[in-house]
């Protein structure tokens, strides 16, 4: 039930095709190979999506939403987590909260790194769940509690 836009920069990132600074370093391209989101580590994926100061709170206040009480992981557990869980009503949210925030992150990746400016978490992580909201059935609405 997740956008198309959102399931698509999923699988690419799932299949490591993201431009991550890291890929682009590993073709031999002279790049700063920082995160332009915290400026504080290397930029991988796994980073971009679970480990950055500016993502983790965005992922950990998605799963306090929805009651789900771990840390974040890598994002290959991260996605066999999502693979390997059934059609409750919770697991699809935290299938779509987690496709929307690959894709929500990313677009705010790369504005930060072309306009040197993005949202802040908080803003990003409304509008997540707003996208989420607004694609759910009543069923898997209900379940958000906002």
């Amino acid at each position: 039930m997740a956008s198309p836009k959102s399931i698509f920069v999923t699988w690419l990132a799932i299949l490591h095709r993201l431009t991550t600074k890291d890929r682009m370093l590993s073709w031999g391209m002279q790049i700063d190979g920082v995160c332009c989101l915290c400026d504080a580590s290397s930029e991988t994926l796994d980073h971009i999506f679970f480990q950055c100061a500016y993502s983790s709170v965005i992922w950990h206040k998605i799963l306090g939403l929805l009651k789900i009480g771990r840390s974040s992981l890598t994002f290959d557990q991260e996605v066999m987590q999502e693979a390997a869980t059934c059609r409750h009503p919770t697991q699809q949210l935290l299938g779509m909260c987690f496709s929307q925030s690959v894709y929500t992150i990313w677009l705010q990746r790369n504005k930060k790194n072309f306009t040197g400016d993005c949202e802040r978490p908080e803003v990003v992580y409304r509008n997540i769940i707003f996208k989420v909201a607004c694609r759910c059935n009543d069923v898997v609405k209900a379940k958000l509690i906002i």
